[in-house]
């Protein structure tokens, strides 16, 4: 049987009773081996007797160029990320000739989108690879993306050591980019809603005075256009005998006649009458109260981001647009190509809809 000199055996150094020797020298004990070459002693013992013979290895650094060795951290082979997620891998690099052997690091890659700067020199025999794949790494219509990378380490004398880690980006939702995306459409939902209240507004006050101005029956000309025939028919009443002192001009120029009226009142027998724009209105005041009562509820409800990511949102914002799509527009004699002359700024639509949100506000 083989026994082994204790004080002689260098540390990690193990020698079975069959004479194996295992060791797997660090680089600072190779580094020592380099300087010299070492002896290490045992002894060979026969059975029963016990008679002893000692003997001993000499132990030296190899001439020959060995391999660069690669270590990585955290020990994976596979990575599954989602996109905008961070990727951090630590690698450390070593070579049983020296570290001074160590002429590159690099890595090669299946997808080309993934970049070489990603890699990042910390020290001469330590890397580390920091990459976050964007939202559009991984192109529609596809669920994810799988690739491998394979890192690499060369010596001079271009020995290679080899590492190779699968990759799998899964697809992601932007969520900031979808926030800013459901906030315009929040947003251009109430404009045209607001934009439509100011010029029912506009409407309003016209309709208004113009009832004022029938009702109190102020005193006004009105020229009326009308056949021979026509005239004829309204002479008698215009100027019959109840009104002798009233003073009628007819003329008749190639068969029209232009007749004027004194007072307001007969526009209540020959155009519109007081009754229509009552009516109108009542209309506009009717449709502008459901219009401000749909736009308050519509600007709460959605005020938050949260709830403009719910499945809903886009239901009901159709809904929204769908009342503005008046049927009573003809009848409301809105003008299409009106031009609001104020601007729809943030404040101006929290003053409609005073539970309006503006994005940049916390929400």
């Amino acid at each position: 049987m083989f026994a082994p000199v204790a004080e002689q055996m260098p540390e990690g150094m193990r020698l079975s009773s069959s004479g194996e020797i295992t060791w797997q020298p660090s680089l600072t004990q190779f580094n020592f081996l380099k300087k010299g070459a070492r002896y290490i002693e045992f002894y060979v013992e026969d059975q029963p007797a016990k008679a002893r013979t000692k003997g001993r290895v000499k132990l030296e650094a190899t001439q020959m160029d060995l391999p660069p060795e690669l270590s990585v951290v955290p020990k994976i082979s596979r990575i599954k990320r989602k996109e905008n997620s961070v990727i951090n891998i630590k690698f450390f690099l070593a070579d049983p000739n020296g570290d001074d052997d160590i002429a590159m690091f690099g890595f090669i890659s299946d997808n080309r989108d993934v970049p070489q700067n990603a890699l990042i020199k910390n020290t001469p025999n330590q890397y580390e690879f920091i990459w976050t794949p964007s939202y559009d790494f991984v192109k529609d219509p596809f669920d994810s993306l799988a690739f491998d990378v394979v890192f690499y380490v060369l010596d001079k004398a271009q020995n290679r050591e080899e590492r190779k880690i699968h990759f799998v980006i899964e697809n992601a939702v932007n969520e900031a980019e979808l926030d800013a995306y459901n906030y315009s459409l929040y947003r251009g939902g109430l404009v045209n809603a607001w934009g439509l209240l100011e010029q029912m507004k506009e409407k309003e006050e016209e309709l208004k005075k113009g009832y004022r101005r029938a009702k109190k029956g102020k005193k006004n000309r009105s020229v009326l256009n009308a056949s021979l025939g026509a005239t004829t028919g309204l002479a008698p009443v215009i100027a019959g005998p109840k009104n002798p002192n009233l003073k009628t001009g007819i003329t008749t120029v190639g068969g029209t006649s232009v007749m004027t009226i004194g007072t307001l009142e007969a526009t209540e027998v020959i155009g519109r009458s007081t009754k229509d724009l009552l009516d109108r209105f009542n209309y506009v005041m009717e449709k502008k109260s459901e219009l401000q009562n749909k736009g308050d509820i519509f600007a709460r409800e959605y005020s938050l981001k949260s709830a403009r990511r719910t499945n809903d949102f886009i239901r009901k914002l159709d809904e929204f647009r769908a009342l503005m799509n008046l049927r009573g527009l003809v009848a409301l004699e809105l003008d299409a190509n009106w031009e609001n002359k104020k601007e729809a700024t943030d404040k101006a639509l929290k003053r409609t809809f005073k539970d309006f949100t503006p994005l940049e506000e916390a929400q």
